[in-house]
């Protein structure tokens, strides 16, 4: 999960700053918990403590794995 987050967030620097992304992988609840394991690190401030995670089943184990790429 942790390289998914990553080529994540690169694609989204290379979007902003006028390089090509690539398409990647579309697996839903990975690209939902990427996403947000993403604007959770830019949004946070200071360093974050806590984790909220609305749902259950697949996307929110993805939601949380991808989050600990940021905690590991």
């Amino acid at each position: 999960m942790t390289g998914y987050v990553l080529a994540v967030e690169r694609a989204y620097v290379a979007a902003a700053t006028g390089g090509a992304a690539g398409a990647g992988d579309h697996d839903a609840p990975m690209a939902f918990a990427a996403a947000a394991a993403v604007a959770a690190r830019f949004l946070a401030i200071g360093t974050p403590r806590s984790l909220a995670v609305i749902g259950a089943g697949p996307a929110a184990v993805a939601c949380v794995r991808a989050h600990a790429t940021w905690f590991a």
